[in-house]
């Protein structure tokens, strides 16, 4: 199987009448391309996507994910308030599911079908094999083609490799550094930060800063990242005496959950943003003195026809922006509008009310 990080899309279904009204979308994208506005800029893009008519409904993105049932309740949170669908399978499912191809192919059909599929394994739970055997029974099969973000190799090198000796220092005394990174290879570096018995959280080094044992740490773990092709997530125990990489966890893991009330972007959902290749977003520790902003508005639904294309405009100018979905895209696009909620931190109340009016003029077309 090609492993090549792609958009691809589902082989073609249909009938003529079908091919009509894709050619008519076709038509309405090129003449929207003349109009400048967030409507036609997210029209325009709409193939690069693989968003295309398949029996009156467009194609929308899954991510079919490949890890614990604990870790897919916070990436299913994330990925849905994108406009995205999230299919959670834990090991002993996929084990189960690989004993009959007969039965794989039934389920890849019914999940995988009108769908642009994104293959992510999301924590440690998963080995390569596993994954291998996944990959094989997809080739098999014939019936689709997906977008793999994990691979084996890329398993291999990340779980199966040793870092240096474990450490019989108490746990405060480490120091904990995540870094994210996605297809385009745009790097996410969260702060180094240690982490008390009562959960309290001490920044210890800024990326960029001129702690040494910060950019140690810093440079071996981009240089690890890098090499192994990492989609997704890592999160390093660190030597507090001289920076090296204790240990390493995959993906959704405990000692990054601290990010959840702390940070601007928290681990899980840079994950999700790195699997749909979105921009990712801003690590920092908030800063609980900045303005807050947030709106709920109704945009027009005909946006959800592509319901990630307007965040590769928004989150790449405001990494500090949130855009959510308050319902299910795919199901009342085609009713009514649909409801959003746009929030943001910055600097100062004008800053907040010129970054709110950017995004909502954005997301409503005009």
């Amino acid at each position: 199987m090609d492993e090549q990080v792609e958009e691809e899309k589902i082989d073609d279904v249909g009938d003529a009448s079908d091919g009509a009204e894709l050619h008519q979308l076709e038509t309405s994208i090129e003449e929207a391309s003349q109009h400048e506005s967030s409507l036609s800029l997210i029209a325009r893009y709409s193939d690069a996507l693989a968003i295309k008519r398949v029996d009156s409904r467009l194609v929308r993105p899954l991510i079919i994910a490949l890890g614990r049932s604990d870790n897919h309740a916070l990436l299913a949170t994330y990925a849905r308030s994108l406009g995205v669908e999230y299919l959670g399978v834990e090991g002993f499912e996929l084990s189960d599911l690989l004993r009959e191809e007969a039965r794989f192919k039934e389920w890849l059909i019914k999940n995988g079908s009108n769908r642009a599929l994104f293959l992510a394994v999301i924590d440690s739970s998963i080995p390569s094999a596993a994954l291998r055997s996944f990959l094989t029974a997809v080739e098999r099969t014939g019936v689709a083609k997906i977008s793999v973000r994990t691979t084996p190799e890329m398993l291999d090198s990340i779980i199966n490799t040793d870092l240096t000796a474990g450490s019989d220092r108490h746990r405060d005394s480490l120091y904990l550094l995540s870094i994210a990174r996605s297809p385009h290879n745009q790097l996410a570096i969260w702060p180094i930060i240690t982490l008390g018995e009562d959960g309290t959280i001490r920044e210890i080094a800024k990326v960029n800063s001129e702690n040494w044992i910060g950019e140690v740490a810093i440079e071996r773990a981009i240089s690890e990242v890098s090499a192994s092709s990492l989609v997704g997530a890592l999160t390093y125990v660190i030597d507090p005496e001289d920076g090296s990489l204790i240990r390493r966890e995959f993906g959704a893991s405990t000692l990054a959950f601290w990010s959840e009330s702390a940070s601007y972007t928290t681990v899980t959902e840079q994950m999700v943003r790195a699997i749909l290749d979105l921009p990712l977003g801003d690590t920092r520790i908030i800063d609980f003195e900045e303005f807050f902003l947030q709106e709920e508005l109704e945009i027009d639904s005909r946006l959800v026809a592509d319901p990630i294309r307007p965040f590769l405009h928004l989150f790449a100018r405001n990494p500090r922006l949130k855009v959510r979905y308050l319902e299910d895209a795919s199901e009342s696009a085609s009713e009514h509008g649909v409801a959003i909620s746009i929030s943001l931190f910055a600097s100062s109340q004008e800053e907040a009310l010129t970054e709110m009016s950017h995004a909502r003029d954005f997301m409503r077309g005009s």
